[in-house]
């Protein structure tokens, strides 16, 4: 899908509202899709708020660390993210910091620049299996 800057700006407008309507929802269903091979960290999905462009699709994910970051105080991150199915790359839309597990506590620090858009690579497991989870056409996903 080939979409032109005024589309572009039309979804990142809706995603801001979508961004400023959801609030605390949002850390009620998360799904753990992926853990560090130290485990030092485990990453979330929320499916139920995931927004469809056609080949776009706008998940968040959480990233839960096993204890604060010393140096910033971040526990834990909630993420936006675009995800270009069959180009198999995403860009970030938002990340905030949170000095409590599971995105809860204080926010310690937000992020609402979009990013470029990044490929994964063959090697990029994690991201492979969120393309694989996030990009199944709506008849796998309801059978879930």
């Amino acid at each position: 899908m080939r979409m032109n800057l005024k589309g572009l700006f039309a979804l990142i407008s809706a995603l801001g509202l979508w961004l400023g309507g959801l609030g605390q929802v949002l850390a009620n269903d998360w799904i753990r899709f992926s853990g560090s091979a130290d485990a030092q960290f485990t990453w979330y999905f929320d499916r139920k708020p995931m927004r469809d462009y056609g080949d776009w699709k706008a998940v968040w994910l959480l990233k839960d660390l096993v204890a604060a970051d010393p140096e910033s105080g971040r526990h834990s991150f909630k993420v936006l993210v675009i995800v270009d199915c069959p180009n198999k790359k995403h860009r970030y839309v938002s990340v905030a910091g949170y000095s409590d597990p599971m995105a809860q506590g204080d926010p310690a620090g937000t992020d609402n620049k979009l990013g470029p858009w990044i490929s994964h690579s063959n090697e990029d497991a994690l991201f492979n299996h969120l393309n694989r989870l996030v990009c199944k056409p709506a008849s796998s996903q309801a059978s879930r």
